[in-house]
């Protein structure tokens, strides 16, 4: 099977030009779109984090190509 994660989106975001973080390491996504959420490196925390990001670069990419997503 293939997994997407958090990094998988922002890096096509990021080609994309929708956004540009300096790097796709998950606590400078967590600065570039300043998410709140208790410290980086713990499973919960970075847990939600993600999901944040993923929501945020999908977002970006449902306005960016008109996604139907419904």
């Amino acid at each position: 099977y293939h997994s997407r994660d958090s990094w998988h989106i922002a890096d096509i975001c990021k080609e994309m030009g929708l956004i540009n973080p300096p790097n796709l390491k998950l606590s400078t996504l967590k600065e570039y779109f300043v998410i709140g959420g208790g410290k980086s490196h713990e499973a919960l925390n970075d847990a939600l984090i993600s999901l944040e990001v993923y929501k945020r670069c999908f977002n970006l990419l449902k306005s960016a190509r008109e996604i139907p997503c419904e």
